[in-house]
């Protein structure tokens, strides 16, 4: 705009220059048609430079639209959040539960009865489904994975009958994906559970097997396997987690690993453990390993014991005596969990000083309950933790502080009214402008602001 200025400001020198008065008759004549010349060039130079403005404009409003860029101020906070609306959904197929969605390189990944599907994070419209832009088959039998698809340094590793490791960016033939590796096939993964941590990734399984998380070959064995066999309940294997050097796993019993155990599909003994059964889900954040047990959450430090000594845990808290309690989840010094007796809330703990206590509740919901038989989790983006139990809720992450007398409850941000109920949801993930969840009844829900 600066130039246009500049355009406009010589044109006006040119019009309005008056010529010498000691010109004869003629020489006026020839100066007066120079000046309507130089009147009629300015004037087309200006009306070119404003068509270029105008172009440019337009150009690059187009390439926004192509884009897909998100206006001004359209992220999603604690301010916005309540005007979240559900933007499209398409089905995903059903599985034995839900299993949560993951976000990468403009993807959104999905277990489906037909293996890992890759969905473009913009669709056409909630009335129309979205088909995916490819899938990758990850079991030899054809069927889907159950466990939540989990994504590092630009590859998605699932496990089905076995590990496959897909690449974010595929070269899709005919919307078929073909992983880059994978472990060798078991029948005993049907129900196992991965995560990654650094240049591993790691199977909870009948054992626990860590594997490098880069492989030059079609088929990679792991680097080290437990000792130990994780106890399968309820059709399900126990969990891992991993941090600060240490990978836990919850089975029969609490057992801690060092990350760094061996080479080669070396046997690897656990640091420690603990003397009782676990089955929850462990997290480990801030030097300690949070797991929840039935009623209970308790944290044990991550250096408690070596040489496979039983460790004691530092606090143990029963949010709701005699209910179920979830899996938690850790952000900034507090544990989230929630617990269910046909009724629900969340409860939040402030970690250290060898202690555990209270700061928000949320109010009971309207039917349900924050947790189904300890299966509800939870997860933090953003400043508010995202739930689903008889509807999608997000909640402040640090709510009006409430003292141990009061016990205040904590008012949701937002609840989602448009999903409908009966269903079960997955684990919700959440970015700057969606939010993305799996439920029951096979379909892949996505939210996001309206356009202003």
């Amino acid at each position: 705009m600066a130039e246009l200025h500049d355009v406009i400001e010589r044109a006006d020198r040119a019009v309005r220059t008056l010529p010498s008065p000691s010109l004869s008759v003629d020489d006026l004549h020839r100066e007066a048609g120079r000046r309507t010349r130089r009147r009629r060039l300015a004037t087309a130079t200006v009306a070119l430079a404003f068509a270029a403005a105008g172009i440019w404009l337009a150009v690059s409003a187009l390439r926004g639209v192509q884009h897909g860029s998100i206006p001004a101020g359209r992220t999603i906070d604690p301010i916005t959040v309540q005007h979240l609306r559900l933007r499209w959904t398409t089905p995903v197929g059903t599985v034995d539960q839900p299993t949560r969605p993951v976000v990468a390189g403009g993807l959104v990944f999905v277990n489906t009865t037909n293996g890992l599907s890759a969905y473009p994070i913009r669709c056409a419209g909630s009335s129309t489904p979205c088909p995916p832009s490819w899938v990758a088959p990850t079991a030899a039998d054809g069927s889907g994975p159950l466990s939540d698809p989990v994504v590092s340094n630009g590859t998605v590793f699932v496990v089905s009958d076995r590990l496959a490791a897909v690449p974010v960016a595929c070269h899709a033939v005919a919307g078929v994906c073909r992983p880059s590796w994978t472990s060798p096939g078991r029948t005993s993964w049907r129900h196992a559970s991965v995560i990654t941590a650094g240049n591993t990734v790691y199977v909870s399984a009948d054992r626990l097997y860590a594997f490098p998380a880069t492989c030059a070959k079609r088929t990679c064995g792991p680097k080290w396997v437990s000792t130990m066999k994780a106890c399968r309940c309820a059709g399900s294997f126990g969990v891992a987690a991993a941090g600060d050097g240490t990978v836990a796993v919850s089975g029969e019993d609490l057992d801690a690993f060092p990350a760094n155990c061996g080479t080669g599909g070396a046997a690897c003994r656990p640091m420690w453990r603990t003397d009782s059964s676990s089955g929850g889900v462990p997290v480990i954040a801030d030097g300690a390993v949070f797991v929840s047990t039935f009623d209970r959450l308790s944290a044990f430090p991550v250096g408690c014991a070596t040489a496979g000594a039983v460790c004691d845990p530092a606090w143990t808290v029963r949010p709701s005596p005699g209910s179920f309690v979830s899996a938690p989840v850790v952000w900034q010094g507090v544990v989230y969990v929630s617990a269910d007796r046909g009724y629900g809330y969340s409860y939040g703990c402030v970690t250290g000083h060898g202690a555990c206590r209270q700061v928000w509740r949320s109010p009971e919901p309207t039917s349900g309950g924050f947790a189904r038989l300890g299966w509800w989790h939870a997860s933090v983006a953003d400043g508010m933790v995202w739930a689903g139990a008889d509807q999608l809720y997000a909640f402040p992450a640090r709510c009006a502080a409430a003292t141990d007398s009061d016990r205040r409850s904590c008012a949701p941000l937002w609840r989602d009214s448009q999903s409908g109920g009966g269903v079960e949801f997955s684990v919700p993930t959440a970015t700057s402008s969606a939010l993305y969840v799996t439920t029951s009844d096979g379909k892949l829900l996505a939210f996001g602001l309206p356009a202003r």
